[in-house]
C-alpha cells in the first residue's frame, strides 16, 4: 500500500505489477519468465507464501514499534535524568533494574523483555541530555529571531 493506494505485486519477490498487468496470461508470463521453479506449484502454496508475508509483515512492525517506543523512553528517562541533576549512570545502575523487577512482578516475563530494549547506558543519556539542550537552544534562538525583540 502507497498513500492508501492499493498497489499489486508479486507475493514471492514482490515486484510492483501495474494494474494492466493483473491480466491472467501476463500474470502466468511473470511467473513463468521470473520464477520458472514456481510455475507447477498449485494455489494453495501462493496462498501459503502470502498469509506467511502477511505475518511477517505484522512481525516487523511491531518491533519496530517496540523499538520507537524504547527510544521514546530512553528520551522521557534522560529528562528526569536531567532536570534532578543527577548522574547519568543512575538510568543503567538503578532505574532499569528497577523497571525490570516492578514490571516481571506486575505483568509477566515478557515485558521485561521489552523493557530491557531500552537504551539506557551512561554514554546513551549523555548523548541524549545533550540533543535535548541542543534542541532547546535552537528553539530559542529561532523563537528570539522571530520575535519582536530579536537581537
Amino acid at each position: 500500500m502507497e498513500n492508501d493506494i492499493v498497489v499489486p505485486e508479486c507475493v514471492i519477490c514482490g515486484f510492483k505489477l501495474s494494474n494492466s498487468a493483473m491480466v491472467p496470461s501476463k500474470l502466468q508470463r511473470h511467473l513463468v519468465t521470473n520464477h520458472p521453479s514456481l510455475s507447477t506449484k498449485d494455489k494453495s502454496y501462493f496462498e501459503r507464501s502470502l498469509s506467511s508475508k502477511i505475518k511477517q509483515v505484522k512481525v516487523f512492525e511491531k518491533q519496530v514499534c517496540v523499538f520507537e517506543k524504547a527510544q521514546v523512553a530512553s528520551y522521557e528517562i534522560a529528562e528526569l535524568i536531567a532536570v534532578n541533576l543527577k548522574p547519568h549512570n543512575l538510568a543503567e545502575e538503578i532505574i532499569l533494574p528497577a523497571c525490570r523487577k516492578i514490571v516481571k512482578t506486575m505483568i509477566g516475563g515478557s515485558a521485561d523483555i521489552d523493557i530491557c530494549k531500552i537504551p539506557l547506558s551512561n554514554d546513551t543519556i549523555h548523548r541524549r541530555i545533550k540533543d535535548m539542550s541542543e534542541n532547546i537552544e535552537q528553539n530559542t534562538a529561532k523563537s528570539l529571531a522571530n520575535s519582536n525583540f530579536a537581537l
